[in-house]
């Protein structure tokens, strides 16, 4: 049986608070499968299946990539307060459908098997909003659960950056004090009854003995507040407040506290250069201070507003550390007025130190080469080399800045950073002298060509006097590589070759990649190619008319390709499994094979069997099943299936063991010689039929220069048409 006692008056401000952030007691955790403590006010909650980001959010995220999952918090111990309501504050604007509740639970038990109060809120709301929870009967010394249910895999379903616990304090004890930091700094402590109230700065616990609070006052750094209230001899639990000044006077301060809450910088700034999202500022009375001001949150009246000189009266906003780079997330901006515009410091590469982030520069006498990532470049001025990222690359968002190579460029930017690594964000790049591009290789035969062992394979460039190099082994070639000569390379095997030409006061040419196959005699292949809308119409009479852009995809579940003798066949296979499904638009696409949906590749025509079944993809789409069943077994070499040496299967039937997207199905068949042994065919008066190297059959009336393969009944040949 419950006991049940006579309130106070409820308290205006929680009792408990649940803050997340780097500025609070919390583990720093990157799982979303973890246990782990937060501990505020004094107090402590266990957090399950949320991540923090290594503890650099200022909320925690939940759900899973690998399942459905509940995630929890909560309260360590027992609150000895009645609690009459929890307010959860979600920060995110929207919610998938695979959140399916939140639920507190209120026990007398740590293990809530003794559950006096269950509520249930149902959050599929678009807004950012609370959840409040009513309890119905408020108890004393209750432990408190919120459970977060995600239905389905998906990360980072719910974002919550704080979690309240208003209540009432049980007759004939002491409320605890409520601190508040208000504004300019200001710290005050209440206490609802008029108690007396002892503090301390230091973080020590507060006794009678402590400085007693008479007025408030202001904290200038970091500080850690604990008060406790005393009155008729007896005292309060202790509120302890971790505190983080809100105003301060200039950038450096601003940089140095590193606030995640709002923040005010009360001294002027001078605008430097505005692009987008971007506002680079420098501090009105420091030289050496800089800032980025990043308007994530497209605040009205920002975008579009400064040119080089204005002079800001301040800023409000929080402070992030964007991969290293301290940047202000704005709310609102002072007042703007005209002044004088400012020149970027003539610095060297090597006189950029890191302690210069966000500095505004120019650097003379620059060499510029393109590195491998997006958007990232070598750079050099003969002092240092360096990493230069253009940020301002997209035109949907930014002026865009276009980055030569060559050498001899003065480049005027901002000092960044990226993960410990110092970059240059170029904004203006003037002078120098552009290097042209040496040609990039050509093969021949053209890359798809299957070769007998013997022939060669030649490379050239239009650009006189270039070397080639090249590589076999998969790797990107480099100035360093393996040497082409006339001689050519002979083919021996299957084999991808990558060659870049190279010439002194020259950029290197692109890479050019080249694949070749071993000829097998009476073989043939056939290319289900779905990388575009008209490949895959012209092999299946089912209508495929989908729209990316719209989301709308064919269910391929049956649907029967046909090339030459070849039919590919994909479905849904078990009853309860996902449509295959395909979609298309002007750029190239793929389709989307799932767990547990069959592929049935066969022969239409007597006298062959299938060899070989490959697959590729499109770049980026890497999804690929672990295990694929066949039937009849083969052997597997990364995306390509291989019979086994004693079958001729004419059927090959495949079962995805997990999501799997395709660009094109290879199929290479071959004549079966036993099959027709004795039999003596005569294919005079048999079609004749020409198909390229793809497996797509070509009009033998107008086929352009190259390889082909020609079939007259059984007889399949090579043939070369020039």
């Amino acid at each position: 049986m419950l006991c049940m006692v006579l309130f106070a008056q409820a308290q205006s401000s929680p009792l408990y608070t649940l803050q997340f952030g780097p500025d609070y007691n919390s583990k720093s955790v990157s799982s979303y499968a973890d246990t782990w403590n937060a501990t505020c006010d004094g107090f402590t909650w266990t957090i399950k299946n949320f991540n923090n980001n290594k503890n650099g959010w200022n909320y925690v995220k939940c759900g899973s990539k690998n399942n459905a999952s509940i995630a929890y918090i909560e309260t360590q111990a027992s609150i000895p307060e009645l609690i009459d309501s929890v307010n959860v504050f979600i920060d995110k604007t929207s919610f998938p459908t695979s959140v399916e509740y939140v639920k507190l639970i209120v026990a007398t038990d740590e293990k809530f098997t003794n559950v006096i109060d269950e509520i249930e809120k149902d959050i599929k709301e678009t807004v950012k909003h609370t959840i409040n929870f009513v309890i119905s009967t408020p108890a004393e010394n209750c432990y408190y659960q919120l459970a977060f249910s995600n239905a389905k895999k998906t990360n980072g379903n719910i974002q919550l950056s704080k979690v309240e616990y208003y209540g009432q304090v049980a007759a004939g004890t002491v409320a605890a004090p409520v601190i508040t930091l208000g504004a300019n700094n200001t710290v005050t402590i209440a206490q609802e009854e008029g108690a007396d109230i002892y503090y301390t700065l230091d973080g020590t616990e507060p006794t009678a003995a402590s400085t007693k609070y008479t007025a408030a006052f202001t904290i200038s750094g970091k500080t850690t507040v604990k008060a406790v209230a005393i009155k008729d001899g007896k005292s309060s639990s202790v509120t302890t407040k971790n505190l983080l000044p809100n105003t301060v006077a200039n950038i450096t301060e601003f940089v140095e506290l590193a606030n995640p809450d709002v923040t005010t910088v009360t001294g002027s700034m001078i605008a430097l250069y505005q692009n987008g999202r971007n506002l680079y500022v420098r501090d009105a009375e420091n030289e050496e201070s800089y800032l980025l001001i990043y308007n994530s949150n497209d605040v009205e009246g920002i975008a579009g507003q400064y040119t080089n000189g204005d002079i800001i009266a301040g800023a409000t906003g929080s402070f992030k550390s964007q991969a290293g780079l301290p940047e202000m997330i704005p709310s609102s901006l002072g007042a703007k007025t005209a002044g004088t515009a400012i020149a970027p410091v003539e610095l060297s590469l090597e006189e950029i130190g890191s302690d210069m982030l966000n500095w505004y520069v120019k650097v003379s006498d620059v060499n510029i080469t393109a590195a491998s990532a997006a958007n990232n470049y070598d750079i050099t001025d003969g002092s240092r080399e360096m990493v230069m990222y253009n940020s301002f690359y997209n035109s949907q968002y930014y002026d865009a800045v276009e980055v030569p190579e060559g050498e001899g460029f003065t480049v005027t930017g901002f000092v960044s950073v990226y993960n410990n690594t110092m970059q240059l964000i170029p904004v203006l790049i003037e002078g120098g002298k552009v290097m042209e591009t040496v040609a990039t290789p050509v093969f021949n035969p053209e890359s798809g060509a299957e070769l007998k062992a013997g022939e060669k394979i030649t490379i050239t460039t239009e650009t006189e006097g270039a070397e080639i190099r090249y590589t076999t082994d998969g790797t990107e070639p480099t100035a360093e590589s393996t040497l082409y000569t006339e001689e050519g390379i002979e083919f021996t095997e299957d084999v991808t070759i990558k060659a870049i030409a190279v010439k002194e006061g020259m950029l290197d040419s692109d890479v050019a990649t080249a694949s070749y196959t071993l000829y097998i005699e009476g073989s043939a292949k056939a290319t289900f190619d779905f990388t575009k809308a008209g490949n895959a119409a012209s092999l299946t009479t089912a209508e495929l008319t989908p729209s990316k852009e719209t989301n709308e995809a064919n269910n391929l579940s049956p649907v029967t390709f046909t090339n030459g003798i070849v039919t590919f066949n994909i479905n849904k296979g078990e009853e309860g499994t996902a449509d295959p499904r395909w979609w298309t638009e002007t750029s190239d696409n793929d389709i989307r094979a799932y767990k547990s949906n069959t592929m049935t590749v066969s022969l239409t025509e007597p006298g062959y069997y299938i060899k070989e079944i490959s697959f590729t993809q499109i770049s980026g789409s890497t999804s690929w099943a672990g295990t694929i069943t066949t039937s009849p077994e083969g052997t597997w070499t990364g995306k390509t299936w291989t019979a086994a040496v004693d079958k001729k299967a004419t059927e090959v039937t495949m079962t995805f063991g997990a999501a799997s997207r395709i660009a094109t199905v290879n199929v290479m068949y071959v004549q079966d010689t036993e099959a027709i042994e004795g039999i003596d065919a005569d294919n005079s008066n048999a079609p004749v039929e020409y198909y390229n190297l793809q497996g797509i059959r070509v009009n033998a009336d107008n086929m352009p220069a190259g390889i082909y393969i020609r079939r007259q009944g059984t007889a399949v040949s090579k043939v070369l048409v020039k």
